[in-house]
């Protein structure tokens, strides 16, 4: 069987002189998905039998399977939407039946958001400035620590070489007090410090607290773009940015030229 005889069979309307009424529903003709399957069978076999076309019948036979092709294509997505579209208005129905209530209550959660941080960038501030007063406190706690351990030693050193005023026991006293008052202090100042974070429990399970987020921000685009390199995501972003651009003033942007070429 040649592939004419072959296209016949497949789809009588597909040759010419085959444009003729259609006939009626065939109950055991074959589905829209087996003709489709034949039809790229019959259209392999040609790519295989032709890899050049050199003649006009060549030609004409290409530009057949072309529009055969396109025809097919057209009748798998009338008949893919046909069987979607049901099931698409029925997703948007669920959606829209959904969608208020929940973007009402997106919207008014976003306002207790806006003013609860608020209400915790003032109590975080309060909290960082006296981690603050706590970590100078415990700094000087330190300060005067080691002075005393300084006094200590020294204080011990003199009784080795026989200083008889020298009160060592005095000395290793306030070392010891200055360094329980210096721990303590640095204790009290990490605990502000790690305690700056708000941390609300609502009563329903973990706690409700501000994450940081990171916002990226283009500070020299030609810079970014000589370190990154024109990759395959920049260079559709400038392009994209092109075409929006001379749908603006009528003209591509400098650096960006098109080329037309004929195709069928």
């Amino acid at each position: 069987m040649n592939i004419h005889t072959a296209l016949a069979e497949l789809n009588p309307r597909a040759i010419i002189g085959g444009n003729n009424p259609p006939m009626p529903i065939n109950p055991d003709a074959p589905s829209l998905i087996d003709r489709a399957r034949s039809f790229y069978t019959i259209l392999s076999t040609f790519l295989k039998s032709t890899p050049v076309i050199q003649t006009h019948d060549d030609a004409k036979q290409a530009a057949n399977f072309i529009e055969q092709a396109r025809a097919t294509i057209g009748e798998i997505e009338d008949t893919r939407k046909s069987r979607v579209g049901p099931l698409n208005d029925e997703v948007k129905a669920i959606n829209e039946e959904y969608r208020t209530p929940r973007e009402t209550i997106q919207s008014l959660m976003d306002e207790v958001k806006r003013r609860l941080k608020t209400f915790a960038d003032a109590a975080e501030a309060e909290r960082r400035r006296a981690a603050e007063e706590a970590r100078i406190a415990a700094e000087e706690a330190e300060r005067i620590a080691r002075e005393a351990e300084a006094i200590e030693a020294d204080a011990k050193a003199s009784a080795d070489v026989g200083v008889c005023d020298v009160n060592v026991a005095s000395a290793i006293t306030q070392a010891d007090r200055a360094f329980s008052t210096f721990v303590r202090a640095e204790r009290t100042a990490t605990r502000a410090e790690n305690s700056i974070p708000v941390r609300l429990a609502g009563g329903m399970g973990r706690a409700v607290s501000m994450r940081s987020r990171e916002t990226l921000v283009l500070d020299d685009p030609c810079a970014a773009i000589t370190s990154i390199g024109l990759t395959e995501k920049v260079k559709d972003a400038i392009l994209s940015s092109a075409r929006d651009y001379r749908k603006l003033h009528g003209s591509l942007p400098v650096g960006v030229s098109a080329v037309t070429e004929r195709q069928f």
